[in-house]
């Protein structure tokens, strides 16, 4: 027998997903600056370092809607989902993205402070 029993391989951009879910009513809420980690994990349902696991700082946590295979993800599953309404009625259910919330959240978080993944060559 290999590997170990127990849980099945994790789809972790899944579970990302999930725990930003959990935490983006707290980022518009409190924004980035505030939010802290340990009431990110409470409201996810995770331990602090289990989401230290999946986000290993606040920044990854808060931009994650706007990492491109997130906005992706988010998309094919729309769209593998709902692809049957725009057969049978293209007028009343467009194929539009659910991601603008998600977006909109990480630039609510972005322009309330979040620390950039992207530090600045030319400090001031």
């Amino acid at each position: 027998m290999s590997g170990k029993p127990g849980r099945p391989p994790e789809d972790r951009l899944k579970r990302q997903h999930e725990i930003f879910l959990a935490v983006a009513p707290l980022i518009e809420r409190y924004g980035a600056k505030r939010l802290t980690m340990r009431q990110a994990a409470r409201a996810a349902h995770l331990s602090l370092g289990g989401l230290y696991h999946y986000f290993p700082t606040k920044g990854d946590l808060v931009l994650h809607a706007l990492k491109p295979e997130a906005v992706a993800r988010l998309c094919a599953e729309f769209h593998g989902r709902h692809a049957d309404l725009e057969r049978i009625d293209p007028g009343r259910w467009p194929m539009r993205c659910p991601s603008a919330p998600l977006r909109r959240s990480a630039a609510l978080a972005v322009a309330c402070g979040a620390p950039s993944s992207r530090r600045s060559s030319t400090a001031p």
